[in-house]
């Protein structure tokens, strides 16, 4: 015979089972990482957070990149994710005849793996906005560079 419970004695009940076990050991025993737990927003939340240290700091982030990125994989590894890593990288600008004698500026941004996936994390790209066709967001969290952006040092189109 089933037992008459109502909600707040189910969620009673659930809570004090949950209590009992850690994250990692209740989320390990459904086959889910640690990585897999902090879920998009939070990783997106961690580097508003380290975006807004820089704009207290600074007043903008305008070459403090590599600062921000600093600061974004302490955050990063503290979340879990130990392959959390600068990257040296290049921003190739569609509008560089207006600023520069170089048609790319060099920029630094953040990169880790999950399941073999390589996850892109910049917080200050929007930087280069004035001089892209396409707006950068403030704060980048994707499996993929920002269009411009490349690893590889590009050939500056002024030699051209």
């Amino acid at each position: 015979m089933r037992k008459n419970l109502d909600t707040s004695d189910m969620l009673s009940k659930l809570k004090e089972n949950l209590e009992e076990m850690d994250d990692r050991t209740l989320f390990g025993s459904l086959g889910i990482t640690i990585e897999q737990m902090i879920n998009h927003r939070d990783i997106i939340f961690m580097a508003e957070q380290c975006r807004g240290i820089i704009l207290k700091k600074y007043g903008d982030v305008q070459g403090h990149c590599v600062e921000c990125s600093e600061l974004i994989v302490s955050r990063l590894i503290e979340m879990g994710f130990n392959n959390a890593h600068i990257v040296e990288g290049w921003v190739e600008l569609d509008c560089w005849e207006t600023c520069s004698d170089c048609s790319y500026d060099p920029h630094t941004w953040v990169e880790f793996t999950v399941d073999g996936t390589v996850y892109v994390v910049d917080a200050t790209g929007d930087q280069f906005n004035w001089y892209m066709y396409e707006d950068m967001p403030s704060v980048w969290v994707k499996p993929e560079l920002p269009r411009g952006w490349c690893r590889e040092e590009p050939s500056n189109k002024f030699d051209e």
